[in-house]
């Protein structure tokens, strides 16, 4: 590569990036099927699930590969949600697991969870272990190889008691991502404005191996996972910041979120903050909008995170909740 090329990429290196993320975009293509339950955490919630962009913890498993190395710290963490809370059985749980660890042996900074939601009849499990790395100009990349499993519980008539056979399926497929963020106050800006804070640009797509999860070979294409391609950007202040995703998927959705730190408290005692969030999401192909809220309480090393999300096409199944707890080390 010239020396000139060289000098033409570091000037240019936000639209090189940018570039880079319109043209897999543009190259992906639309699929459509399940195993879409999988998140990690509960800030993202809170944000309308625009966390391309933003995915510096043990959400990034979810959300973006790329994003596990901007985690300052190692870290666990356990997710417990309610899904659709109005319904009568409350059958509708998720819960996840994880941890994030910058010093492996070899693969340096990786990060491993587990997702398993359940509607009391059937359930999915999915098993992510990750790895990331820097590349130049302050782009990080991160790669994922991601189990899946789905299983149903065999039904029993209860007239003739005959028992259907149990239905499951295992297979696996892979995330990838790209995280870009750029320091404000570094750069020089025209009639001395001097803006503060950090962009973040991030593009993550995930299913990139095609897989099936149909157990009926004849149905192999109806349960086909797509390739969903996600981009994200961010503004990260001091008291706040503000994101938005576009989601590839079913026509195309929109989501934007807003986190402000009403409380910041570092005294004798510890570091402690309170945060509050809103975000929301735009219709899409197959489902309605949604709004969403939610707070974090920080103290030291310890992180609650709580979320609720309201889908405005059914509204009768009540509020989603979340919570998340997590420890850095």
């Amino acid at each position: 590569m010239s020396i000139q090329f060289r000098k033409i990429l570091r000037s240019t290196r936000p639209g090189f990036f940018m570039l880079m993320m319109i043209g897999v975009m543009l190259w992906t293509p639309k699929l459509h099927a399940g195993f879409e339950i999988g998140d990690y955490g509960t800030r993202s919630l809170g944000l309308g699930r625009a966390y391309t962009a933003l995915a510096g913890d043990g959400e990034a498993l979810a959300y973006n590969i790329a994003g596990l190395a901007r985690t300052p710290n190692n870290l666990a963490f356990t997710s417990y949600a309610n899904l659709f809370g109005g319904i009568n059985e409350g059958s509708l749980r998720h819960f996840s697991a994880g941890v994030v660890y910058h010093d492996t042996p070899v693969l340096g900074l990786m990060g491993a969870g587990i997702s398993v939601f359940t509607t009391g009849v059937s359930q999915e499990i999915q098993i992510p272990v990750a790895t990331t790395f820097e590349l130049p100009w302050n782009i990080a990349a991160g790669v994922a190889l991601r189990g899946l499993y789905w299983g149903m519980t065999p039904d029993v008539d209860p007239v003739t008691g005959v028992q259907d056979d149990a239905l499951s399926k295992f297979t696996f497929t892979a995330d990838a991502g790209l995280y870009y963020d750029l320091d404000l106050g570094q750069m020089k800006f025209p009639l001395g404005l001097a803006p503060q804070g950090k962009i973040a640009l991030g593009l993550a797509i995930k299913n990139l191996i095609p897989t099936s999860i149909a157990v009926d070979g004849d149905q192999k294409d109806a349960g086909r996972l797509p390739i969903i391609p996600r981009l994200g950007m961010a503004w990260l202040g001091n008291s706040g910041l503000v994101s938005m995703d576009y989601v590839l998927q079913d026509g195309g959705q929109i989501r934007a979120g807003v986190e402000l730190s009403t409380l910041s408290v570092d005294n004798r005692f510890g570091k402690t903050a309170i945060l509050v969030r809103a975000g929301g999401a735009s219709a899409s192909d197959n489902g309605g909008s949604e709004l969403s809220g939610g707070f974090g309480l920080r103290y030291n090393q310890f992180r609650l995170d709580a979320a609720y999300v309201w889908s405005q096409s059914i509204l009768d199944a009540g509020a989603t909740q979340r919570y998340t707890l997590t420890y850095e080390f």
